[in-house]
């Protein structure tokens, strides 16, 4: 992130609540390099990141009257949406088996300079991490050793069909109807983080 002050961004934000152009011009030169690195990591795909940014930045523009100070930092509010769009993107794709496996080990960006976790990170992980085992528990034992192969040991799927003698038509139906459980289990609880808009 460029040397921007927390007021210089929440200034810049208030001035994109107003639709201010310039505003949202200075923020996107201050911001975005570090929240296409932050996306970068989250997601692992270059591309991906890209779409998912300009996804962030169209947010930043249309929720700008929603910031509000007394919640946190400026920088704390654009990280949260970013990670939230990261995760909706990662529910919507193929990664998103994968995305289950290290929700608890990826680390949350924090605001520069920060070395205090952002709030209730502790108890979103515990959370999370329920959410993610009782959802694992719901599926099948052909499903779940399906998705464990997949998304936490990373076999293709004519891998996993090579490997289990399962027809390739079978594993990919399987890994179907477990993301189908599975997003049905975990959307309502894995949404925004505490705080996001």
């Amino acid at each position: 992130m460029s040397q921007a002050s927390p007021e210089m961004l929440a200034s810049w934000i208030q001035g994109m609540a107003a639709r201010d152009e310039r505003a949202f011009a200075e923020l996107y030169d201050a911001t975005s390099a570090t929240v296409f690195g932050l996306l970068v990591r989250q997601l692992r795909d270059r591309a991906r990141a890209e779409d998912v940014a300009q996804d962030v930045y169209l947010q930043l523009w249309r929720n700008a009257k929603s910031f509000d100070p007394n919640r946190g930092s400026a920088w704390s509010w654009i990280v949260v949406m970013a990670r939230s769009r990261a995760i909706d993107a990662l529910r919507s794709d193929r990664s998103y088996g994968s995305a289950l496996s290290d929700l608890e080990t990826r680390p949350t960006a924090q605001p520069m300079g920060s070395r205090a976790p952002l709030p209730d990170r502790s108890a979103d992980l515990a959370e999370q991490r329920s959410l993610v085992e009782q959802a694992m528990e719901s599926l099948t034992e052909p499903q779940r050793e399906t998705i464990q192969a997949a998304f936490f040991e990373g076999w293709s799927h004519r891998e996993i069909a090579e490997r289990t003698g399962v027809p390739l038509g079978t594993v990919k139906g399987r890994i179907r109807s477990a993301f189908g459980i599975l997003e049905g289990i975990l959307s309502p609880g894995l949404g925004e983080p505490r705080g996001g808009t």
